[in-house]
């Protein structure tokens, strides 16, 4: 078969399925929403057909279309609906478009503005995270416009900033580090909590590349072991479990460490245990 001819066809199924999204089974619904998930990119011309069977009465069929936006992969061309979901009234909509948005390809950059708006609006929390995913995925250029909003006069944007700045490439890990490292500061216990928190998601994800990043890591350390005099216990606990996850980088932090076992906390002193040994494999290693 020539190579025209089988994308020819490649049209054909999908359209067809396309027309199967309006039949009047759930079940016939939900095997073309299904296929044309199974079909990756070539389905992207599917997207709108999708993104309205989101509507779908069938929670089947609604899943399935939000399952296959996401395999499929939207590009900038099937970008648009999804933002438009974002704000729609429907929390199925906004949960998919969001997911959908956090697995677009090449990347959600066209959407970095509505993102923002709906990390800001949304009040459901597993939206929020797609949300955030979705700011991750954009890379480097999604983190200036969440520094801003780390000046917000409102502690729970503050807070959704902290979580949109954690995790991410190496290059966006070193723009963020400076701005989570002033978040440890914040007046709101709960900013500093998911601040603390940050450094280990980071910790996780880029074991024994901070040092690295930035002339400013070696701070980190003693930033995070300075929280463990925190007034707060939830700051103190997350200080602890960040510290623990930096491995060889928490060493600037060894002696606060040591300090700190002291905390009557019994989860703070678990963490703070586990930083030490972990120190002490590395310097051993």
């Amino acid at each position: 078969m020539r190579r025209e001819d089988h994308t020819k066809d490649q049209r054909e199924d999908i359209s067809t399925l396309v027309a199967l999204l309006a039949h009047a089974d759930p079940a016939g619904r939900e095997q073309a929403a299904r296929s044309l998930g199974a079909s990756g990119e070539q389905a992207r011309g599917a997207v709108p057909a999708l993104f309205k069977a989101l509507a779908d009465p069938a929670r089947s069929v609604r899943a399935s279309a939000g399952s296959a936006l996401c395999m499929i992969r939207v590009d900038e061309a099937g970008m648009p609906v999804l933002i438009q979901g974002l704000k729609d009234g429907d929390r199925d909509i906004r949960f998919w478009s969001a997911r959908a948005l956090a697995t677009a390809k090449p990347s959600p950059l066209p959407a970095l503005p509505a993102l923002l708006e709906a990390l800001r609006e949304e009040t459901v929390l597993p939206i929020r995270d797609f949300i955030r995913w979705a700011l991750k995925a954009i890379g480097p250029a999604s983190v200036a416009p969440l520094v801003e909003l780390l000046q917000s006069e409102q502690p729970q944007i503050r807070l959704r900033a902290v979580g949109a700045l954690a995790g991410g490439s190496s290059t966006r890990v070193s723009l963020t580090l400076r701005p989570l490292l002033g978040a440890l500061t914040d007046p709101d216990a709960q900013v500093r909590q998911f601040a603390a928190q940050a450094f280990g998601i980071l910790g996780q994800e880029h074991p024994g590349q901070l040092m690295t990043m930035t002339a400013s890591s070696p701070n980190v350390a003693r930033a995070l072991g300075q929280c463990l005099s925190d007034a707060d216990a939830r700051v103190r606990e997350r200080a602890a479990w960040a510290l623990m996850w930096l491995g060889a980088d928490a060493r600037p932090a060894a002696d606060m460490l040591r300090v700190a076992l002291a905390d009557q906390d019994e989860r703070t002193q678990h963490w703070i245990a586990q930083a030490l040994e972990h120190i002490s494999e590395n310097v051993a290693g």
